[in-house]
């Protein structure tokens, strides 16, 4: 790549730590990440077979490491909901008659 190239792209294009978005991603799931692919590996090997203990585990595998990603995505939508609740119920206060009409819930 020439050195415009290079400079433009380091202008243009940006770059972020792969991980990047998945700040809900733990070391539970690396570790099904891993073994789903070590039993990808070991089926593949043997000519991937569609039917057998082998095929069946690695289906398993690949559900549970499936679920656990979109349980782990959704646990982490709750936690962000329930922080925006509870920070926007702090930021609520009753208005008193004086300045303004009384009983009215209003952001500040």
């Amino acid at each position: 790549m020439s050195k415009y190239g290079k400079s433009a792209v380091g202008a243009y294009v940006p770059s972020v730590k792969a991980d990047f978005q998945r700040e809900w991603w733990c070391p539970e799931l690396n570790e099904l990440k891993q073994s789903c692919i070590d039993i990808s590996i070991l089926w593949s090997s043997i000519g991937r077979p569609l039917s057998g203990c082998i095929n069946a585990e690695r289906l398993r595998c690949k559900y549970r490491y499936k679920q656990a990603i979109k349980m782990a995505a959704q646990e982490n939508d709750r936690s962000f909901n329930d922080d925006i609740y509870e920070h926007l119920c702090q930021k609520m206060i009753l208005v008193s008659g004086k300045h303004g009409v009384n009983g009215i819930a209003l952001t500040i």
